[in-house]
């Protein structure tokens, strides 16, 4: 606290160790605090702290209750087939309609391509799922929910060869993530 200008606290999933990873995590946080230099600064960011802290143990606690309940429920064989198309979703099939032939025919072979890629996506996530994976074989993972998104997460994080921690905390990873655990919800909630 300078005197010249606000303090900001931000909350961020990026760790800032330079100026482009500070750029990151101003874009990327999900809320910001300014801390303007008045006599009660230390008192606004002491409240907004308690704020934060309150917010983040009933999350946790929400977190909690919601993977205890996917490791809870056991998806059976077919179900798996569903998860893993809406986690890994097919691409669309490019219009080739009035483009010259040549065009038509690279658009085609790119999703084929594409394809191919994701349906490697759900083979991999399925070995993982079926044993493949760290802690796979436990009773809270082995042919639950909780098991597949799991799964989709191990993938997504150290299992892709391109995967870097962007794409699996904002890119195509953290999007698979989100779908996989949104999936595993609906199951769990379809049973109740």
């Amino acid at each position: 606290m300078t005197g010249r200008q606000a303090a900001q606290v931000r909350v961020t999933p990026v760790r800032v160790v330079c100026q482009n990873t500070l750029i990151a995590a101003q874009r990327n946080s999900s809320e910001t605090h300014r801390v303007v230099h008045t006599q009660d600064a230390v008192g606004q960011l002491a409240y907004w702290l308690q704020e934060v802290w309150e917010d983040r143990q009933a999350k946790t606690e929400a977190l909690q209750e919601a993977f205890l309940a996917l490791s809870n429920t056991h998806v059976i064989d077919g179900t798996v087939n569903t998860l893993l198309l809406a986690t890994y979703p097919d691409p669309d099939r490019p219009t080739v309609v009035g483009i010259p032939k040549h065009l038509a025919e690279k658009r085609f072979d790119k999703w084929e391509q594409l394809l191919r890629s994701v349906q490697l996506d759900r083979t991999r996530v399925q070995s993982l799922y079926e044993g493949g994976g760290t802690g796979s074989t436990t009773k809270a993972a082995n042919g639950t929910a909780w098991g597949f998104y799991n799964a989709v997460v191990e993938y997504e994080d150290y299992g892709r060869k391109a995967s870097t921690p962007a794409n699996s905390l904002f890119g195509s990873g953290a999007k698979a993530k989100e779908r996989a655990f949104q999936e595993a919800l609906a199951i769990y909630q379809s049973l109740k």
